[in-house]
């Protein structure tokens, strides 16, 4: 059964830029949020191995606030232009929960939709996001060469950043205020941890806010885990669940 659209909403380049002006900013006025008193007690998480993550990652995927998924075609830094990469021409997914209305919102980006101001968007059940975690966490158990770049990650980050390299981002936002990003770049794959003490979520927007992220003396963000690995092919596991989760709406 193909499941049916919610509504229309405002263009989603908007909803990304909203997302991080909350995480550079900080600042969110007149939104229902959820915050340190309403989080779930902080999950402990093991980075000491990839299987050690990989396993608290499956365990934890019922706990998702947020996930997004987004493949992109690098020109300089980080800057590019997202690509079809998933089945039906998709380049991203973005799933998101409304803290007013306690739903979570679905919005799928493709190039088969020929409208320019506006975007589809579902609700769905906070389990379909299920399949997403476990199949992340196959594709890390793959991964090599794990080591601790918090140091020097910006470093080892701007050695890998190729205009024209392919790159895969993915989120996991949970219901503790742990906050996981996972980037790869070829075959180079960056992984970051922060916590955060509010989370927003509207129909147009989510955010996450009050990061628990130090400066180095340059100014740019210092997380406190930050690692590198390789991957031998690029979360395949990972592009099999989404395709998969894709069979609902096309």
């Amino acid at each position: 059964m193909k499941i049916k659209p919610y509504q229309k909403g405002i263009a989603f380049g908007i909803i990304t830029a909203l997302v991080t002006i909350s995480l550079v900013s900080g600042v969110y006025y007149g939104m229902t949020s959820i915050s340190n008193n309403n989080l779930l007690p902080p999950f402990e998480w093991d980075f000491s191995s990839l299987d050690a993550l990989s396993l608290q990652i499956s365990e934890r995927s019922d706990y998702l606030l947020a996930f997004t998924t987004e493949t992109v075609r690098l020109s300089e830094g980080w800057d590019g232009m997202n690509i079809p990469y998933f089945n039906y021409s998709v380049y991203s997914i973005h799933s998101y929960y409304i803290t007013e209305d306690e739903t979570q919102i679905l919005h799928i980006g493709d190039y088969l939709d020929n409208e320019t101001d506006y975007e589809t968007y579902y609700t769905i059940q906070s389990e379909q996001l299920v399949p997403f975690s476990l199949a992340l966490a196959k594709d890390l158990q793959t991964m090599e060469n794990y080591t601790d770049i918090a140091n020097n990650y910006w470093e080892e980050m701007d050695a890998v950043l190729v205009p024209g390299a392919f790159s895969i981002w993915i989120e996991h936002v949970y219901q503790d205020g742990s906050y996981i990003k996972i980037q790869s770049v070829g075959n180079t794959v960056f992984i970051r941890y922060a916590r955060f003490k509010e989370y927003h979520g509207e129909l147009n927007h989510w955010g996450i806010i009050d990061l628990d992220i130090e400066e180095f003396e340059d100014g740019r963000d210092k997380y406190k885990e930050f690692y590198k690995a390789t991957i031998p092919q690029i979360f395949t596991n990972h592009t099999i669940a989404v395709n998969e989760f894709l069979e609902q709406f096309y």
